[in-house]
């Protein structure tokens, strides 16, 4: 009974994970949908801006012109390159595509300007930052024409920052909780087996068999989980 509790719990912990990984989903102008939490840039810093040598980048994550109209001179642009007076257009306002699952913090947006051989492709690699509504970092331009950047901002946190209250954080008092039954189950069994059973030696241990074969138990459950959740068949047993 008790093996197949574990080897149960095993399988459903797999299986949640397999269900909560997922790439989110885009929703323009500048969202990405996932179970459970919603990427959106709408309210980041606009427009986003960043210096790298003699290069100047503006970027509306959120394809909108009008955010950079002050430096891109060109009505589809979205994103420029700036050199003093030469502007080369990075991004357009067709929209973005994303891909990434928020919760792993890999979300990436593209922007793809241009046709032909001038195709221009901005890469956004959204990342968490409590402290930032939106920083822009530039990474390299690899390969050529293919402009690769960080864009750091607390809209991309799953987890909400622990307030600066000096309070405990749900986490925290969930650990408190476990820690606090752990020591009164080992405690209080210790010593509900000592004076009430008379047991001696490992026999006083709570649930002394069941802690004895846990090890072999978990192995099982990782097996049964490699393979599929299916039962060992009686030729693997043999």
């Amino acid at each position: 009974m008790t093996r197949g509790l574990i080897i149960s719990l095993l399988a459903i912990c797999t299986l949640i994970n397999l269900v909560i990984s997922e790439d989110c989903k885009f929703v323009p102008p500048c969202q990405c949908v996932s179970t459970g939490f919603t990427l959106d840039l709408r309210n980041t810093v606009r427009p986003l801006s960043v210096i790298d040598g003699d290069y100047t980048y503006y970027i509306d994550p959120c394809g909108d012109h009008a955010k950079v109209a002050h430096f891109c001179n060109v009505a589809e642009e979205a994103g420029c390159q700036v050199k003093q007076s030469s502007i080369f257009g990075i991004a357009s306002t067709s929209g973005y595509s994303a891909t990434g699952d928020p919760f792993k913090n890999n979300v990436v947006f593209k922007n793809q300007y241009g046709e032909g051989t001038e195709i221009r492709v901005t890469l956004l690699n959204i990342k968490c930052n409590y402290f930032s509504e939106g920083h822009l970092v530039f990474v390299q331009e690899t390969p050529p024409k293919t402009y690769n950047f960080t864009l750091e901002t607390n809209r991309a946190c799953t987890v909400p920052a622990e307030d600066d209250d000096g309070g405990l954080s749900g986490g925290s008092v969930l650990l408190i909780i476990f820690f606090v039954l752990l020591i009164v189950y080992l405690v209080g069994g210790v010593l509900f087996l000592k004076f009430v059973r008379r047991a001696e030696g490992l026999e006083a241990i709570p649930n002394y068999e069941f802690w004895k074969d846990f090890p072999s138990l978990v192995k099982d459950g990782v097996k049964f989980t490699c393979r599929g959740c299916k039962a060992e068949s009686t030729y693997e047993k043999i």
